[in-house]
């Protein structure tokens, strides 16, 4: 009788203790398993630009760094997750010239097994084109870098903020970018494969140009589909920015780049931007995520949009809230679709209220873009450090239960702080022990 007692004291005690962390705010969510790994911790400025990852596992971190005066030059260093994190080589160079480059974005194409790095190249204060780098897709290749950089977007305007997709059934990169309060884009083909066989297909097109700006393009691939989806965002008045969206065929068709007309994703009086966009072929559809800001409170919201919807109402269901504690800042989303499972994952910058020291954080939605609960697994933050997080990258490994994600780190409040960058290890599964520094 003592035992029987005693048992369903302690089972009692524990169905309790879960309930009470059930009800905990999003705040006390416990920590997700992560390593950390130093990517560039030197004295000179540093911040995360992107993260892509072959066929087999391999990773490709890109960031860029000053080189010294201000001049900063994009790197990269690849690395793999079995049967523990390890890097494969030394950092390189991907863009190391006199002029500064910047804001890398990158795109992995299996056909040839090839990363294609694109990024700012500030001709002068006034003057920035777009410019991409072929870099082999395996530690393997003979050379890091393949053939010479590739002049995207060059005019006497200013091309900047770029980003690229690779579609396999057309063979084609598209890069995306904006230019002087516009979208505009440019295919790039396999190599050699292009017009008079170099590597180009046709010439720069707009994309979304109207009497507003439209800045911040992302851009992704519907691979069952075959075409391009870019999402931008709109600035409908200056409190209020809007977020919304084109598709681009997957090659040109009697003279005609774009399948379509605009389609308004988020367009309410709150400002909303920092689109980020992502395929999931077992669902076919494109699920995008945007910052909503509003004073004192930055939330994170999202909508499937199906791809096999041609019509202009492609929406599925209605927008829905991913990251939304009333007084987190939550800011910068970046997300991830497995294409294996069809799990999506969210990293994003959290922060308990304003003036707290932001961190890397994680949501995960369902793979399913028609059920009434969009998110599997609440937000998971890790602990606060002296610092502030930005720029939270993610790229998962398909079917893997590890992946890696990586963030800035500015270690003070102002803009001439010191940066430093940095990747964690994930574990899809665990979410009760705290960050391992290594």
């Amino acid at each position: 009788m003592t035992r029987f007692s005693l048992f369903h004291l302690a089972f009692l005690a524990l169905f309790l203790l879960a309930l009470t962390l059930l009800s905990a705010p999003a705040w006390a969510q416990s920590p997700f398993f992560a390593r950390e790994i130093p990517v560039d911790i030197s004295p000179a400025k540093a911040s995360l630009d992107a993260l892509g990852v072959n066929a087999t596992g391999e990773y490709l971190a890109v960031w860029q760094v000053d080189a010294g005066g201000g001049n900063f030059d994009i790197w990269a260093r690849r690395a793999v997750l079995q049967p523990d994190f390890r890097w494969l080589g030394d950092a390189f160079a991907v863009a190391d010239s006199a002029k500064l480059e910047r804001a890398a974005a990158v795109a992995y194409n299996p056909t040839d097994d090839e990363f294609l790095v694109v990024y700012e190249y500030v001709y002068n204060a006034e003057d920035s084109d777009v410019r991409a780098q072929r870099v082999a897709g395996s530690a393997a290749a003979p050379a890091d870098v393949i053939g010479p950089a590739l002049s995207v977007g060059v005019t006497t305007g200013n091309e900047n903020m770029p980003d690229v997709a690779f579609l396999a059934a057309t063979g084609q990169y598209l890069a995306v970018y904006s230019m002087d309060g516009d979208v505009w884009g440019r295919r790039i083909a396999r190599r050699g494969q292009g017009d008079q066989d170099g590597d180009f297909l046709g010439d720069e097109f707009i994309i979304a140009a109207d009497a507003y700006a439209e800045t911040h393009p992302v851009v992704a691939a519907a691979s069952a589909e075959s075409y391009f989806m870019v999402a931008y965002t709109y600035a409908f008045s200056p409190d209020d920015d809007d977020v919304r969206a084109q598709r681009v065929r997957g090659r040109m068709q009697n003279g005609e780049e774009l399948l379509g007309a605009h389609l308004a994703l988020a367009d309410s009086a709150d400002r909303e931007n920092a689109p980020t966009l992502a395929y999931s072929s077992s669902a076919h559809a494109f699920i995008t995520l945007w910052q909503v800001s509003i004073p004192f409170n930055h939330d994170i919201r999202g909508v499937w949009v199906d791809a096999a919807n041609y019509s202009d109402k492609p929406i599925i269901g209605q927008a829905f809230d991913v990251a939304a504690d009333v007084l987190a800042m939550e800011n910068a989303p970046q997300v991830d679709v497995d294409a294996h499972t069809g799990e999506v994952a969210v990293a994003f910058s959290y922060a308990d209220m304003v003036g707290s020291w932001s961190r890397p954080a994680l949501v995960w939605l369902t793979p399913d873009p028609r059920v009434e609960k969009h998110v599997s697994r609440s937000v998971q933050a890790l602990p606060e450090l002296s610092f502030q997080t930005l720029a939270p990258r993610i790229r998962l490994w398909s079917g893997q239960s590890r992946f890696l994600t990586g963030y800035t780190a500015r270690r003070g409040t102002s803009a001439d702080a010191d940066r430093d960058v940095y990747l964690l290890d994930v574990s899809r599964w665990g979410v009760a022990l705290p960050i391992i520094s290594r």
